[in-house]
Parts: C-alpha cells; structure tokens; sequence
C-alpha cells in the first residue's frame, strides 16, 4: 500500500501521485500557475478534484470498515485542531492512518475511543496532545475576567488566530507572530504576519511560566486567592511575550 510519485522538476511537489491500492487523488505541483485565493496547493477547487478526494477517502474507508467516519478522520489526525488543513494534506494524513493500520505499527480496537487513540501515540504526542489540552482550556479569558493588563486581546496565554491550536511542546517547536502591536504563538500564519520559531530556550521559559499558573491554581487552599495567583502568573507571561522580538 505504499505510494509513488512523480516529482516535478522545476517546485519539487507531488505530481500526479499513484498508489497500488487507492484511486488516483490530483498533485500538489502549481508550477504552472499563480497561486491565488482559488487556486491554494493542495485544495480541491473543481467538481473532478472534489470528486478525485472523495472517492480517494472512500476507497481509504473500505480498508478500515470498523472504523466510522469520524473515528477514522479524528485517529487519522490525532484528534488535533484540523480547521485549516487542506485536502490532499488530510488525505495523506488518512493514508498514512491507513496504511499502518495494515502493517500492524498501530492497534486500534473495535470500538476505537479515546483511550485507544492515546496508546497509538508516541511519548511526544501524548505530551502535544494532553498539554497543548491543557493550554486551550486556560488560552481564552471568559467575558466576566478583568485582566489587569491592557494589551491582551482577549488572551489569557498570548496566541494570534480566533481559537488555540496545536503547539510543539514536546520537540520546543513553536512559532511565534507579530501582527504589528501584538505578539504570541502563532501556528498558522496566513495573514503574512512576520513570524519566526522560538529558540529552545524561550519555549523552556514559556512552559515555565505555564506551568507554575497551573501550579498555583492547583494548590489546596482558597480557590479564589489561587486562581489571583495563578492571574498574576499569566500577566507577566503576556508582559513577557511582549518584549520578544519577531523580525
């Protein structure tokens, strides 16, 4: 069940990719074209590529009957935030599912569930997957939160984009943006905003700051004197986050 495919020589992307078991799905090459809003790599934009992926994802269906939709796109992926991800990238990411589940790499039950999803991962993306969790919990500030600080978007851990999204703890891989007066994580750039990975060193004092929030607001005691605690923590990780440099 592996795939072969045709590499243009003038981008390097996939063109015209073929497998031994699935139907034909279109390439990710555009070399011949100007990328516009309805021409993005790796979208299906017209009614035979829409149907190229469909029946691509059908033929990927029949290799794993147990599974239902959902529970084959949401092992597929990892049950992370997929919103952005285009077409040809999830289908990869559901042959590859696939294609391991035949090979024996991963177990999945019957009645696969959330506990089964976690033995199929590795050390690093149980750690992505419970603490980037974690972290979208206490991302957002609720309407009746009165941050004392002014320059937090309605953030309570510094992040651009409308929701948190999954972030490399466990390998220190996170990006971060400047939108022009405001900076944090920021894992899907498609404003253009000038972005740049943080050094290992930073996302150790990011992660540091996370987790003695987490911390405070853990401890037995007066649970709203914990959670002013733990307030004061976020604070001077936004004001931190604010003094770093994108260029």
């Amino acid at each position: 069940m592996s795939a072969e495919y045709n590499l243009c020589p003038k981008c390097g992307g996939i063109k015209d990719p073929v497998t031994t078991a699935y139907p034909r799905a279109f390439g990710l090459c555009r070399c011949t074209s100007t990328p516009k809003h309805d021409d993005i790599p790796g979208r299906a934009h017209t009614p035979e590529q829409k149907r190229a992926i469909i029946e691509h994802l059908y033929a990927l269906w029949l290799h794993a009957p147990e599974l239902r939709l959902a529970q084959l796109v949401y092992n597929a992926t990892g049950g992370r935030d997929i919103f952005y991800l285009e077409d040809e990238a999830l289908l990869g990411e559901i042959t590859g599912f696939v294609d391991r589940l035949h090979q024996g790499a991963n177990e999945v039950k019957e009645k696969p569930g959330y506990l089964a999803h976690l033995r199929t991962l590795s050390k690093e993306e149980l750690i992505n997957e419970l603490y980037n969790k974690r972290v979208a919990e206490w991302a957002d500030f609720d309407d009746d939160d009165n941050p004392p600080d002014s320059n937090h978007r309605g953030k309570r851990i510094p992040y651009i984009g409308w929701f948190w999204r999954h972030a490399d703890f466990a390998d220190r891989r996170i990006s971060i943006g400047d939108t022009g007066g405001y900076i944090g994580v920021m894992e899907n750039n498609k404003w253009g905003y000038r972005e740049r990975l943080m050094t290992p060193e930073e996302v150790d004092t990011f992660t540091g700051y996370l987790d003695r929030a987490f911390a405070e607001n853990s401890k037995s005691g007066d649970k709203a004197q914990l959670r002013a605690n733990a307030e004061r923590v976020f604070a001077e990780l936004r004001q931190w986050f604010q003094a770093l440099e994108v260029k």
